[in-house]
């Protein structure tokens, strides 16, 4: 594959989409931190095995406007992960008010877990395994926190701001 080819980056990340889909349904009942968690590992899981080739395509992914992760042309397979991490929160067995936007925003999480394990230096990628483990023991408190007054709004804002930004096509 020639990692500055962005039709070959996008058939790529639409193959690893479709295995992602498949270990990752169905989502085990529970709260929607563990779900999360396990849809974060599954999304690793599938990955792993491609980890060199898709550091060697990272700046397609990331910096290309027509055909990286971002763009109209990813549409499809971005919205079937993100799809994921909704699911995750809005069908787990006590959903916060604002459950779609902070699965979106769970999305963007782990983007930005996967830019970190495509780039962590640990023997066996181990920072970023106990950097997944600290997110799943943070979405305990997370989930306390979002019943506070004004969490909602500010998941909302963040996920309005963040759609604007990322995917106002």
């Amino acid at each position: 594959m020639d990692a500055h080819d962005p039709a070959a980056v996008l058939e790529l990340y639409s193959q690893l989409t479709e295995t992602f889909a498949e270990r990752a349904d169905p989502i085990p009942h529970g709260s929607w931190p563990a779900r999360f968690h396990f849809v974060l590992a599954k999304s690793l899981e599938t990955l792993e095995p491609h980890r060199d080739t898709l550091a060697a395509v990272l700046p397609v992914l990331l910096a290309d406007r027509e055909a990286g992760l971002l763009s109209h042309a990813a549409i499809g397979p971005r919205d079937r992960v993100r799809e994921r991490f909704v699911a995750a929160v809005a069908a787990s067995d006590h959903p916060p008010s604002d459950a779609e936007a902070l699965g979106r925003l769970l999305y963007l999480l782990q983007l930005g877990v996967l830019m970190w394990w495509v780039l962590d230096r640990s023997e066996g990628q181990h920072a970023t395994h106990e950097l997944v483990d600290l997110l799943g023991e943070w979405g305990g408190t997370m989930s306390m926190a979002l019943w506070l007054p004004g969490a909602a709004g500010v998941i909302r804002k963040l996920d309005d701001i963040a759609t604007r930004a990322l995917f106002a096509l």
